[in-house]
């Protein structure tokens, strides 16, 4: 993010403002890894955070495996307390 911020820096406004706007977006993606891992027992993990904003309603996608898998029970409540969080 640092190198984009920079190039709009440099260039000015002719640099789209999404390129700031991806930057907040990771770190949304970062603290929702960080809550969900949190969250979830030791023999789980956090595969991958997918943020989607481009069509209303903006869509997060926590995917979570584990050692010996995860069941929907296990999803239902991670959800429940992600949503929680954001609240």
């Amino acid at each position: 993010c640092t190198a984009s911020y920079e190039n709009f820096v440099k260039r000015g406004p002719q640099v789209p403002s999404f390129v700031i706007d991806s930057c907040a977006e990771m770190d949304v993606v970062e603290k929702i890894k960080e809550w969900a891992q949190a969250k979830l027992p030791s023999d789980q993990f956090v595969v991958d955070v997918i943020y989607t904003a481009r069509k209303a309603p903006a869509r997060m996608l926590v995917i979570v495996d584990g050692d010996s898998g995860v069941n929907i029970d296990q999803c239902a409540e991670l959800s429940r307390q992600l949503s929680h969080e954001l609240d």
